[in-house]
């Protein structure tokens, strides 16, 4: 899968109105940030002084970014410091075609990005991988806190591999999770039986990789004979892992005792349990059943542990029977359209589902990223293409500004509904899977990229469109 399928793939990863605890009911910064080409905001964190980091890919020149553009197509960092000013801005590429889709930020300030380039000689500072090994490779690289590049590692085989997300433990320690096209994959460690290429056109990959960057702690395969995909990985309290993404595999290695055995339509969600030495704890799918041929009957985009160490997991489906938690659910039917958004909660042996609930209108709608505040609140970031979105009473922007909107809602730990708006103007904004969602203590930021003249501006660092598309960058406050 390149990187354009993987965009247009997040794409569609895309109530009931009284709030009822703390609501992201101020937008204090909201800004375009590209040039005259397209560009566009995939991932953001926060650092533990309310700065917000923007990562993603340019195809522009911009005035904000220290050196020159390098080919058609750059991943970028983007510094915003706490007061809403631009901090920095680094380009992050070579000759090639360079993407970066996550983002993570360590206890002493450094920025951590994975995601995706076809350009050689990138690799620097004792990598673990020092060349390109395909027509793409995942990559990996750290910034220290002033945009400097510590190093750069490739990770891939022969073929196509791509790092949708990054997380980071309390040493320093990277796992990534994304997908890989070939058997030359690197693998390493106890790891799930047979670690080996399942086949189809792609396999999930996770790995883990020491602080440095310079070698593997372990690294795995997980998939079947068709297609698989991860998305997220999580960190549990514990230190074990979770990782989440879609399957076309009746053989995905799936546990006995887990919530589902068996894969019920042609395309479903999957929700994994690795152990600290990457062995298989257990492993779920998670969807209904369903003939449709939408692209995603159920795909699952987002993923995040709460306080009690309970995995959430959120994308989209087009299944009216996906498993939800009717007398609970905050949208206990499907809406209709194409897809609807999901969030469900399991408990840590993924053995039963919690809480589970729809959230979507008559049209298109997904979840692509989640994160919890410091009440245990939870809130997603997604996709609609739906004029009756549920949203709350006190909603930023209470109407569709033209389809397809991004939202933000948010849940209490109960699953109540606490928050839900649109954000967007009469052309098309999206957010990316995984990670275009941070949580701070400041609030909460998102990204993706719009192409509306009139997308809504509050303090802006950047304020007007660029060009054909631009990267955005939103940040509620938390009230």
């Amino acid at each position: 899968m390149s990187s354009m399928a993987f965009r247009k793939l997040a794409v569609l990863f895309t109530a009931l109105v009284v709030p009822v605890g703390v609501a992201a009911q101020s937008l204090s910064l909201s800004s375009y940030f590209g040039g005259s080409n397209i560009d566009a905001g995939l991932a953001v964190a926060v650092d533990s002084a309310g700065n917000a980091y923007l990562t993603g890919s340019v195809s522009s020149a911009l005035i904000p970014c220290r050196g020159a553009l390098t080919s058609t197509q750059n991943a970028f960092v983007l510094k915003i410091n706490a007061n809403g000013s631009v901090g920095w801005c680094e380009y992050m590429g070579g000759t090639g075609v360079d993407t970066a889709n996550a983002i993570a930020i360590d206890a002493s300030g450094s920025i951590f990005i994975a995601g995706s380039t076809s350009s050689p000689g990138l690799a620097s500072g004792g990598a673990f991988q020092s060349q390109l090994s395909g027509p793409q490779d995942a990559f990996i690289a750290k910034l220290n806190p002033a945009g400097s590049l510590q190093w750069r590692t490739y990770l891939g085989g022969p073929g196509s591999d791509q790092a949708n997300s990054i997380a980071l433990d309390s040493v320093g320690n990277i796992y990534v999770t994304g997908f890989s096209t070939s058997s030359g994959y690197p693998v390493k460690g106890p790891l799930i039986p047979g670690p080996r290429y399942g086949g189809g056109a792609h396999d999930a990959v996770v790995t883990k990789l020491n602080a440095g960057g310079g070698s593997l702690d372990w690294s795995t395969y997980l998939g079947g004979a068709a297609d698989d995909v991860g998305y997220m990985a999580a960190l549990a309290p514990d230190g074990t892992l979770y990782v989440t993404g879609y399957t076309a595999s009746s053989n995905f290695p799936v546990t006995a005792g887990s919530l589902q055995t068996e894969l019920r339509a042609s395309r479903t969600a999957w929700v994994t349990h690795l152990g600290t030495d990457g062995s298989l704890l257990q492993s779920t799918f998670l969807g209904g059943s369903s003939s449709a041929s939408e692209p995603c009957t159920a795909c699952a985009a987002a993923l995040a542990i709460d306080q009690t160490g309970n995995p959430w997991v959120a994308g989209l489906t087009g299944e009216a029977d996906f498993p939800i938690t009717a007398d609970t659910a905050m949208q206990p039917t499907f809406g209709g359209g194409m897809h609807d958004a999901f969030i469900v909660e399991l408990t840590p042996d993924l053995s039963s589902e919690t809480y589970g609930t729809f959230a979507g209108g008559s049209s298109d709608d997904g979840c692509v990223a989640l994160g919890f505040d410091s009440m245990g609140d939870l809130w997603c970031h997604g996709n609609t293409f739906s004029r009756d979105f549920p949203v709350t009473s006190d909603a930023y922007q209470p109407t569709s500004g033209g389809p397809p909107d991004a939202f933000l809602l948010g849940l209490s730990p109960s699953g109540s509904l606490l928050y839900s708006t649109y954000l967007g103007g009469s052309g098309l904004e999206y957010g990316g899977a995984t990670q275009s969602l941070a949580v701070g203590a400041s609030g909460i930021w998102l990204t993706g990229w719009t192409a509306s003249t009139d997308f809504p501006l509050v303090a802006p660092f950047d304020s007007a469109l660029g060009g054909e598309q631009d990267a955005f960058l939103a940040w509620f406050a938390l009230l």
